[in-house]
């Protein structure tokens, strides 16, 4: 058993290796590693994306038919993590790098783009020194296209400068006047709005509502609008009448009549009135001799405007009652 451990084995005098039974392995085998992602990528099929050292369990191959300076190139094969589409890539030994074949597109990376141009570089002024014709042509084609791209540029800088330099005053007058012109149309048209409603209420004669007051004639007709009625009416002059009767002015009769019957009943029966009686009778007395007055001056001569005084009875006897007793 302890000869399992040894790292060499024993071969006997007689050994012969070219004896010994080789298999046959295809020359494209391939082997299961495991391995990360070398640059980003993005499947073609679902869109995800794929970063630089994601590990995979990869399937390699040698690439047959292709080597770079007698080195092998190996490609490999691994999965999308989303929909398990095959994605393929193979070694570069040339630019140390990968190259990505089937299946996925490898990100942007600007040090490959900076990489390549200074290559191209390089054998543009070994193929301008082999042709000189060439490259002056290739010399002014590229100042035709400096000149464009400056001319692009100062229309740029122009179109720039004019909207940066803009007057602010002027920029607020304009939407002022905006503003005035939708004020103006927004009042016009409530002016035909509400021109359009006194037609259709009042007819087309507008407004202005005619008024027949005297008779047509044979010289012609007298007619008046409602403006001449209101003028005329504020000229004329106020038709006078009985002034406001105050609103004690019957409780006072009816007291004061009251009183002077008590008195009389008093008087007939021989019994002498009280101090507080004939004062009461004096003060009844003496209020209503102003409103009296004061009826009797305004007071109309006709018959009907005596007939409409006479309506208020009580104050009346008020007063004829109420003199008597002072009388007597």
């Amino acid at each position: 058993m302890g000869e399992r451990k040894v790292l060499n084995k024993y071969y006997p005098p007689d050994f012969d290796p070219t004896k010994v039974p080789r298999r046959k392995m295809p020359k494209d085998r391939q082997y299961k590693v495991r391995l990360m992602a070398p640059f980003n990528m993005r499947c073609i099929h679902c869109g995800d994306y794929i970063y630089k050292g994601k590990k995979f369990d990869a399937q390699k191959e040698t690439v047959i038919g292709e080597d770079y300076l007698g080195l092998n190139i190996f490609r490999f094969y691994i999965r999308c993590p989303r929909c398990a589409t095959a994605i393929t890539f193979k070694t570069d030994p040339k630019n140390t790098d990968y190259v990505c074949e089937v299946g996925a597109t490898r990100n942007f990376e600007n040090w490959r783009v900076t990489d390549d141009t200074g290559e191209d570089e390089v054998a543009q002024e070994v193929e301008d020194e082999q042709n000189p014709m060439a490259a002056l042509e290739r010399r002014t084609e590229e100042s035709k296209r400096e000149i464009d791209i400056l001319d692009a540029l100062e229309e740029l800088k122009d179109a720039n400068e004019a909207k940066f330099n803009i007057d602010i005053d002027k920029v607020i007058a304009a939407k002022e006047d905006v503003k005035r012109m939708l004020i103006a149309k927004r009042d016009s048209k409530r002016e035909a709005q509400d021109d359009a409603a006194v037609e259709a209420a009042f007819g087309a004669a507008g407004a202005a509502k005619v008024i027949r007051r005297i008779e047509s004639s044979d010289e012609g007709e007298d007619v008046e609008t409602d403006a001449s009625v209101a003028r005329r009416k504020a000229k004329r002059p106020r038709k006078e009448g009985l002034p406001s009767r105050p609103k004690t002015e019957g409780l006072l009769g009816v007291k004061s009549l009251k009183r002077d019957q008590l008195i009389r009943k008093k008087s007939e029966m021989g019994i002498a009135p009280t101090r507080t009686a004939l004062a009461g009778a004096a003060a009844s007395a003496a209020v209503a001799k102003p409103a009296a007055a004061v009826a009797a001056a305004a007071a109309p001569s006709s018959s009907d405007e005596e007939s409409a005084v006479g309506g208020a009875p009580s104050l009346g006897l008020g007063l004829n009652y109420s003199s008597s007793s002072s009388d007597e």
